[in-house]
């Protein structure tokens, strides 16, 4: 195992312990690496013993292992509650900052133009946010809409969250801007999980952090199909791992 991934392993394990500290190592680590089994034993940071990896199966859309239902959020700036920009920008910073090692300025100054899609569980918890996505709407000089600082928490990856976080944004975007284009900058691997959502490639490949990135452009052509009938299509598909996914 390379000196890098033994890391990015610590990372995860501490981060899921501030999500849920009571899960214990494997339970934890199930949500992560889902699609892969690994045999070897190791010793987390109290001295247990625990697989590193298990194999499990995918958890329903929208229903957590603890047995909650997630809470979506579409919100301005203003509506936000403090707690609610807390957590918001606790979980920006542990993904893209902490767990991506991107040297950056998360508060850029332009949260307060954008809209806020996100999902939380119990607010009482450390780190309630599971899926998060701003959404800024453009000007008269550049009308398109972009979506950005897109993630979702190690718990909630490979399990259809993510599906789930894009289309309630195009359905946001939809009601408050109708007949806007949608623009994304993702990474290249990631192509085809937003190509599902009627996206298309207008810019790139080039290096952003050291990872080559598209920009991605969706125009509204005509009627669109409802997400709602997207997603029964789509039962029983396999979902995208959303760690890279920005």
């Amino acid at each position: 195992m390379t000196v890098a991934r033994m890391r990015w392993l610590r990372l995860v394990d501490s981060y899921l312990r501030i999500v849920n500290p009571e899960r214990q190592c494997d339970g934890a680590r199930n949500h992560i690496f889902r699609a892969r089994t690994v045999s070897s034993m190791s010793r987390d940071r109290h001295g247990s013993r625990c697989h590193r990896v298990r194999q499990a199966s995918p958890v329903p859309p929208g229903i957590l292992s603890t047995g909650g239902v997630m809470n979506w959020r579409t919100l301005e700036f203003d509506q936000l509650s403090a707690r609610e920009l807390y957590v918001v920008l606790r979980a920006r910073s542990a993904v893209f900052v902490v767990e991506q090692s991107h040297v950056c300025l998360d508060a850029d100054g332009r949260d307060e133009r954008a809209l806020h899609v996100f999902a939380v569980e119990d607010m009482a918890r450390p780190m309630p946010v599971l899926a998060y996505a701003r959404v800024q709407p453009g000007d008269s000089e550049d009308p398109e809409v972009t979506i950005d600082k897109v993630l979702t928490s190690p718990l909630r990856r490979g399990d259809g969250t993510a599906e789930m976080l894009i289309e309630r944004v195009l359905d946001a975007v939809a009601e408050r801007w109708p007949g806007r284009a949608t623009r994304v900058s993702a990474p290249l691997g990631l192509r085809g999980f937003y190509e599902q959502f009627g996206f298309r490639k207008t810019q790139g490949p080039y290096l952003e952090h050291g990872v080559p990135f598209i920009g991605l452009t969706r125009q509204v052509r005509g009627a669109q199909v409802r997400f709602g009938q997207r997603r029964r299509e789509r039962d029983g598909a396999s979902f995208v791992n959303t760690f890279e996914l920005l």
